[in-house]
């Protein structure tokens, strides 16, 4: 073979190596450039789902599996929600007046519709004068606002649920928290006892008597 053959079969030689290295080495760097990426986008999506899944399930109402939910359990009892709620001190003072604070301190299950401070000013002055002044009247109406189990998505559907004074209140679907007595709940907390629906108006049992 003359010389320049084998000078020529050399070059093509390494011509052939290296570019089957160029090549070997873009097929890893896409490889492991496109891999991470992939993985991060499939988590992603993973986790969104997982997150859509429980906020659908809170929203509806329904059971969050511990392994989904991020909510916390409720820590305060009913009565420790409406100290810290800050705007329930009237409530608090006549519940207190009325010989109902052990009753909310119990186990429960109870849901209390917790009139603010402004519902109970917003009142005739004549009618709470005469609600605060008599135990037994103030006893009734206070009852009024305390259901003896937690209000469910069962109880909205029936219309109504009984009352620790033995009146019903009516209860509506909405698109956010049910209505009571066409009534709005502006806010509402689970407790380790119960529930709070904080409401902006004072209920007066269907009975009572103020004449």
């Amino acid at each position: 073979m003359r010389p320049g053959g084998v000078l020529a079969g050399a070059r093509r030689r390494c011509v052939v190596i290296v570019a089957v290295a160029v090549s070997l080495a873009a097929s890893c760097g896409g490889s492991s450039g496109s891999a991470a990426p992939a993985t991060t986008k499939a988590d992603g999506a993973a986790t969104t789902a997982v997150r859509s899944s429980a906020a659908s399930s809170v929203a509806s109402g329904s059971t969050v599996k511990p392994s989904t939910s991020t909510t916390a359990a409720p820590t305060k009892s009913i009565l420790e929600l409406a100290h810290s709620e800050g705007s329930l001190s009237t409530l608090l003072r006549l519940l207190d007046t009325a010989g109902l604070t052990s009753l909310l301190n119990g186990s429960g299950p109870f849901s209390l519709l917790a009139p603010t401070d402004a519902a109970f000013a917003a009142m005739d002055k004549a009618t709470f004068d005469k609600i605060s002044a008599d135990t037994l009247l103030l006893k009734s109406v206070l009852q009024y606002h305390v259901v003896p189990k937690r209000i469910s998505t069962k109880d909205i559907k029936a219309g109504s649920v009984t009352t620790v004074e033995g009146s019903t209140v009516s209860l509506k679907a909405t698109g956010q928290l049910p209505t009571v007595n066409g009534l709005t709940i502006s806010r509402a907390a689970r407790a380790t006892n119960g529930t709070i629906l904080v409401i902006e108006s004072v209920l007066l049992p269907p009975d009572v008597k103020l004449a």
